[in-house]
């Protein structure tokens, strides 16, 4: 028998105004809010607001108390439903240059306000008249990302909520929701993650020596505007080490206009997870893929053409390590399009398990595989699919490149 380890056994642009009406929950007792915003008592707790610093648009800055007018100021009809802002939508706001929104912050190239929803997290608003995405607009960071035109929305570059194994994490989400864990090996090696869920279920991971998998999560239909569940991390090989970590879950993106033309891609994808690697005396189990995330369009009239892709699909599983120390697994790819999910990494030499592939238009989450040796540990499971909504419209005017299906 081949001893796996040495030491085995020794031991914003445009003209709208920011206005900040009540950002993230916070704590009055931590400054953990966004600069130039303070935390103050809101209906149901603290949240971050106070005074917005102003832009070439404004004369100074708007207070966080100034009076809501409602009415032909509020927007919504779906899981946003009458968000009411302080001022009427006005100007355009004109993407021509790829820019990442923080929606944690407020201020000229970020949120024009951070709203609080109920039950889930607030909300990084960004409101005119009209709006245009001509280049790679991606969002980032704890708050969903909702667009609000008065009349149109035009996309015909990329709007980006998606999460990545290089670490960006999609605007809103889910922290809180992972699948299960692969469990740490104990005289044997890590199990692989679950796949995150959300509109469909993860995968489970697949068995390290000696150790269980971790199991995938249950779907959600949202009640409120959020992003994806993260993928599971994978069991630790004996003694400690060598766990690939869970894929982020895809963030979530909400778009309310009078009409919505789409020519480019609008994604929410969730990330691959890491490969399990070397721990003291046995490998790690692949961390779980991300789920997808939301995506959601809100207008009396929508159209997309054939170049439209609009997409959540999940991250492929993390791949479990080997037999040897340098037998480590391959992490679990991001998803590269509307067809795919992404693909499981391969299992370290030796007898590692691969991980699954996450959901795509092609099919379910697959689950990671088993161990096939001594000390190898399992890969995580591939991610599920995110939710596409459509309201007012007809699900089926988002056109032929959409996955998962619209509801």
């Amino acid at each position: 028998m081949m001893m796996r380890w040495a030491v085995l056994g020794v031991a914003l642009v445009g003209c709208y105004a920011p206005h900040v009406q009540s950002g993230a929950p916070c704590s009055p007792d931590v400054d953990n809010c966004p600069g130039g915003q303070m935390c103050l008592p809101a209906a149901g707790g603290y949240f971050c607001g106070g005074v917005a610093a102003p832009d070439a648009s404004t004369d100074g800055p708007v207070r966080d108390d100034a009076p809501i007018d409602g009415g032909a100021n509020c927007f919504g009809t779906g899981l946003v439903t009458n968000l009411c802002l302080a001022q009427a939508p006005a100007g355009t706001v004109a993407f021509t240059a790829d820019v990442t929104i923080d929606t944690a912050t407020v201020g000229t190239g970020n949120c024009g306000a951070i709203v609080a929803q109920q039950n889930g997290p607030s909300l990084c608003v960004v409101a005119a008249d009209s709006i245009s995405v001509a280049a790679k607009v991606r969002a980032q960071g704890p708050n969903p990302l909702v667009l609000i035109a008065r009349t149109t929305i035009d996309i015909s570059g990329a709007l980006r909520v998606d999460s990545d194994r290089g670490g960006a994490i999609g605007a809103g989400a889910q922290t809180s929701c992972a699948s299960g864990d692969g469990a740490n090996g104990m005289q044997g090696a890590g199990g692989g993650g679950g796949g995150g869920s959300f509109g469909t279920a993860g995968a489970d991971g697949g068995k390290g020596e000696n150790t269980m998998a971790g199991t995938a999560g249950a779907t959600t239909t949202p009640a409120f505007v959020r992003g994806g569940c993260a993928g599971g991390k994978g069991g630790t090989g004996d003694g400690g080490g060598g766990a690939g970590a869970g894929g982020a879950g895809g963030g979530a993106v909400y778009v309310i206009a009078s009409a919505i033309t789409i020519s480019g891609t609008v994604d929410a994808l969730g990330a691959g997870g890491a490969a399990g690697t070397a721990g003291a005396n046995s490998s790690g189990g692949g961390g779980g893929g991300g789920a997808g995330g939301l995506i959601a369009f809100d207008a009396p009239s929508i159209s997309a053409t054939s170049a439209a892709a609009i997409f959540a699909n999940g991250g492929g599983g993390g791949g479990g390590g080997g037999n040897q120390p340098s037998n480590g697994g391959s992490s679990g790819s991001d998803p590269s399009g509307y067809q795919a999910g992404g693909t499981g990494g391969n299992g370290g030499a030796g007898g590692g398990g691969g991980g699954g592939n996450g959901f795509g238009a092609a099919g379910a989450a697959k689950t990671g595989s088993n161990f096939s040796s001594m000390y190898c540990g399992g890969g995580g499971g591939g991610g599920g699919a995110g939710v596409i909504r459509v309201f007012q419209a007809s699900p089926g005017a988002l056109g032929a490149n959409v996955s998962p299906p619209a509801q």
